[in-house]
């Protein structure tokens, strides 16, 4: 893993009460978002369930996340917490 960054409302600090808790997930080696999320499924359920909270996790590799310039990596740029 390269680095986990909080992005979203909970990053920005005007969350509402069962806001989710939004997680960019950068690794190093080329990614399956689908087989991320079937990797770590159970283990971000069972959290969600233990602290009443839902956690959404954006996978991705470092060069997606170095070269890709979409909107939604932009705001994560500018507005994430790095974990």
């Amino acid at each position: 893993m390269q680095h986990l960054t909080l992005f979203g409302s909970q990053a920005r600090g005007d969350a509402e009460p069962g806001s989710d808790i939004d997680v960019l997930v950068v690794l190093k080696s080329p990614v399956n978002p689908g087989e991320e999320i079937k990797r770590t499924g159970k283990a971000i359920a069972d959290l969600s369930l233990d602290y009443d909270v839902v956690i959404s996790c954006l996978f991705m590799d470092e060069t997606h996340y170095q070269t890709r310039n979409g909107s939604l990596l932009r705001n994560i740029r500018k507005e994430g917490v790095l974990l």
